[in-house]
């Protein structure tokens, strides 16, 4: 097989993801998210950017430039090597029953390439980093004490998880069968300050638990293809297809270090080196980290009139999560995604009519954690559109993707989260086959 690939996309792909990384240093010190503080974190759900503007639609899709990672059988319907990158920006505003938050992160989305194989083009194959999971959060509960006065819990942590994965695909006629092998890593930081606010002269207390996580994930996928061809107009053909996907638990090897401090403030908010001193300290403890496995079935009907519908349910067992033995208030989730995608045009000119794709769809989510007798419910919509042909040629696009959410509840003295997305991402791809080309 022969790649054809300009040494200018790479250059502007380069640039692209260069910026991102300073968007990202830069916007997550406003950063607060509140549920991240359970589990490894919060979980990314990532998904390509024609799945983004479709509300997740993702188990049955597949494209002949987009690389959809979440279902490792759709490579073999790629038949443009493609380079995909974006970023993802987010604002969430966050209310609790006596105060409301507000905060913002931009992120990377993912940096995935995708390709077809093999002389009948029967074999697909992809690779990418994608974020997992992020732990951002810096939480205050007040309490009072009768001996010594009010007092506050302060929780903070930080960190990130990230999957580097690649994957095949085989084609069997109407069939295709794929599998993702990926590898989990980063470092987690958690953190509990007992302060009591009245007195500077009464010892303060921090715990502290460093995770330092690593794993393998294997998904496998399948779908299955149908055509309903028209006896009258063979431009009237309507396509069925069906796709299901299974990742079984993931066990991580971690090293954990855990550390308990008892100090004190100095009048000016710092703390005193004088009193300050470990209480209790356990480094490199080893043990395991059982994420939980999850299971998607799907499908989509695309039709003759430049439309396609689809549905995702995916279920997630996440009452089998274990962190070193603690379950962390977690309950099995079911995640329902429900999208349609029109092109109006598929001819091939400058009109601008005709370089575009609409997206829409809607995802519920029963939530995977249980706080207070209470779900952390997921719902929210989404809109998207792809310009074809924007920069570069025939076979590049410019993705657009917008979210908006919310999770939570302010009952029970929790936090409701609303929250919206934008995604901004660029597909560079190629037909199959054709020679290197440098400019």
């Amino acid at each position: 097989m022969k790649l054809y690939l300009s040494l200018d996309k790479y250059i502007i792909l380069l640039l692209i993801i260069l910026n991102i990384n300073i968007l990202n240093a830069h916007a997550q010190n406003g950063d607060n998210m509140p549920y991240s503080r359970f589990g490894m974190g919060d979980p990314y759900n990532a998904s390509n950017f024609q799945s983004a503007g479709m509300g997740g639609l993702n188990v049955a899709l597949s494209h002949v430039t987009f690389v959809n990672f979440n279902n490792p059988a759709s490579y073999t319907k790629l038949i443009r090597t493609a380079i995909e990158g974006g970023m993802t920006a987010n604002i969430s505003a966050l209310r609790a029953d006596t105060s409301s938050f507000t905060s913002a992160n931009a992120t990377i989305s993912y940096i995935i390439m995708g390709s077809r194989f093999g002389t009948k083009g029967k074999l697909g194959a992809s690779v990418g980093l994608l974020p997992f999971t992020r732990v951002n959060y810096n939480v205050i509960q007040l309490f009072s004490d009768s001996l010594n006065g009010n007092g506050q819990y302060r929780y903070q942590g930080q960190g990130n998880l990230y999957k580097f994965y690649t994957g095949a695909a085989y084609r069997l006629g109407r069939f295709s069968l794929g599998l993702n092998a990926a590898y989990i890593f980063g470092n987690t930081e958690y953190a509990r300050y007992t302060e009591f606010l009245d007195t500077t002269t009464i010892y303060q207390t921090k715990s502290s638990i460093l995770l330092n996580p690593r794993g393998f994930e294997y998904t496998f996928g399948s779908q299955y293809t149908h055509e309903f061809k028209s006896k009258i107009d063979s431009n009237k053909n309507n396509t069925l297809t069906l796709g299901i996907t299974y990742t079984p638990n993931i066990i991580m090897n971690g090293n954990k270090d855990e550390v308990w401090e008892r100090f004190t403030y100095n009048n000016d908010g710092s703390i005193s080196p004088l009193n300050r001193d470990t209480i209790y300290s356990s480094l490199n403890e080893k043990g395991n980290i059982i994420l939980p496995m999850n299971w998607s079935i799907g499908a989509l009907w695309q039709s003759s009139t430049k439309s396609s519908y689809g549905i995702n349910i995916q279920h997630t067992g996440w009452s089998s999560f274990r962190n070193y033995g603690k379950t962390e208030n977690m309950t099995n989730e079911t995640r329902i995604n429900i999208g349609t995608e029109w092109t109006p045009s598929r001819n091939h000119t400058k009109k601008l009519n005709d370089q575009i794709t609409y997206r829409c769809g809607i995802y519920h989510s029963t939530g995977h954690l249980f706080l207070y007798n209470t779900k952390i419910k997921d719902t929210g919509v989404n809109l998207g559109l792809t310009l074809k042909r924007f920069i570069f040629g025939n076979y590049n696009y410019i993705h657009f993707a917008t979210q908006l959410g919310y999770r939570g509840s302010q009952k029970n003295n929790l936090i409701q989260e609303t929250y919206f997305q934008f995604k901004l991402g660029f597909t560079f791809g190629e037909l199959w086959g054709k020679p290197i080309k440098i400019n």
